[in-house]
C-alpha cells in the first residue's frame, strides 16, 4: 500500500537479517513495513550494498544460522517530500 509522506512521518522498518556462522548474509526480508516501499527497499540496498557479510559469529552462538533484527527509523521533521514542478 503506498501512501503520501509527510513531513511530519516517522519512518521505521524492521529487516530480519539472516546470517551463516561465517557471517555472510543467507537472507534478508523486511519484517515490518514503514509503509513505504521506497523507504523499506531503500533500507534492504543500503545493507546489501554496504556489505556482503559481517564478522563470523561467535562460537558459543553456533547454530547453523543467526537471525538478527535491525531497525531503522527516520525521525519526523527529518523527511522531505518531492513537490512536482509545474
Amino acid at each position: 500500500i503506498m501512501r503520501p509522506v509527510s513531513p511530519s512521518d516517522t519512518l521505521i522498518v524492521l529487516v530480519n537479517i539472516v546470517l551463516n556462522t561465517d557471517g555472510k548474509i543467507n537472507r534478508m526480508s523486511v519484517a515490518k513495513t514503514s509503509g513505504i516501499f521506497e523507504f523499506d527497499r531503500f533500507m534492504l540496498s543500503i545493507i546489501n550494498e554496504s556489505s556482503p557479510s559481517f564478522p563470523p559469529v561467535p562460537t558459543y552462538l553456533s547454530k547453523n544460522e543467526y537471525y538478527l533484527p535491525i531497525k531503522f527509523f527516520i525521525p519526523d521533521g527529518m523527511v522531505m517530500t518531492r513537490r512536482k514542478v509545474y
